[in-house]
């Protein structure tokens, strides 16, 4: 009788780690920040779960809470969702770049040369892979700064938790100046011995207000870079 006992312990036992293990292999949350701004209130969550990489974003203002996910498959489609509905889907994103995210291995360099050859401070040679570009209209609604953070985070190809306190200054910046439009170009590279023997991806952001002319051209009122990286 008491050896049927242990057996059964022991099996439940075995259940028990079992499910743990699954649980941990099928969902796991990792570097999940909180950015407080003047008047937001940003939290920033990564969920790995097998191949996919969910990017999830609480956007708070107030009694107003916005959600944006961004599940983002090894193929390189990134869904992006607004409050559970989709807003679109974007092709050929990098999902390594997710993945480093998630895995707390992407990262903004904290010193580097100011007089290096590229601004972003690595003088090693950046060979060009891939661009996206995005304008938003920002004449098409009344903006406060949830709304205007919510559009530029939710138009990014790259981890929002690696530029999304540029975001929040680009946004202030363009509800005080009144600018028309927003251009956001985002530059892939590969840098080989970035750091010997280290390569890496480097990735630079750019955000361009505009306002239209009555030439129509665009007269650009603030320039905006930002720059993060990845090891290979």
């Amino acid at each position: 009788m008491k050896s049927s006992k242990k057996a059964l312990s022991f099996f439940l036992a075995l259940v028990t780690l079992f499910q743990v293990f699954v649980s941990s292999a099928v969902a796991s949350d990792s570097n999940i920040a909180t950015y407080n701004f003047d008047n937001l209130l940003i939290n920033i969550s990564y969920t790995l779960e097998q191949d996919t990489v969910q990017e999830k974003i609480e956007i708070c203002e107030g009694d107003a809470l916005t959600t944006i996910k961004k599940i983002v498959s090894v193929d390189g489609t990134m869904k992006v969702f607004i409050d559970n509905e989709l807003y679109e889907i974007h092709e050929n994103v990098d999902y390594i770049a997710f993945l480093n995210a998630a895995e707390e291995t992407l990262f903004i360099p904290q010193t580097y040369s100011v007089n290096s050859q590229y601004p972003c401070g690595f003088d090693a040679t950046h060979d060009f892979v891939s661009q996206n570009q995005e304008t938003i209209d920002l004449t098409r609604r009344d903006l406060y700064e949830s709304v205007l953070v919510t559009m530029i985070l939710s138009a990014l190809e790259g981890p929002s938790g690696a530029i999304v306190g540029s975001v929040y200054t680009m946004a202030k910046y363009i509800l005080n100046s009144g600018a028309q439009y927003l251009d956001i170009t985002e530059l892939k590279f590969y840098v080989h011995d970035s750091n010997p023997p280290l390569d890496m991806n480097c990735f630079h952001v750019h955000m361009r207000a505009n306002n239209i002319t009555t030439n129509n051209k665009k007269d650009v009122v603030k320039d905006y870079w930002e720059y993060y990286q990845y090891v290979l």
